[in-house]
């Protein structure tokens, strides 16, 4: 799930960055996010973070990623299926 502070205007903005450098593909599934389809369809864009904030993960761009909202609300507080962990804590915000 997104950050709290991640909402309106300023989610917008990161899900537009993350786009353009991850591309519209699903971090978990891999499948392409159809960015026509809007919350809260379950295939809808949403900002998934590969190491949970309940874990110690923070809001830098380095550990968020594209995701279906459907996968990231599933994927609760588990770790990227890679097993990567991000490097650093910067702060996007």
């Amino acid at each position: 799930m997104a950050s709290r502070y991640l909402t309106g205007d300023r989610a917008r903005r990161v899900k537009q960055l993350l786009v353009s450098v991850y591309g519209a593909k699903c971090a978990k599934c891999g499948q392409v996010i159809d960015l026509s389809i809007k919350y809260p369809d379950p295939y809808s864009l949403s900002i998934g973070h590969q190491l949970p904030l309940s874990r110690g993960g923070g809001d830098g761009i380095e550990n968020l990623r594209p995701e279906h909202l459907g996968c990231n609300t599933g994927a609760g507080n588990r770790i990227a299926s890679d097993g990567r962990m991000p490097v650093g804590d910067d702060r996007f915000f």
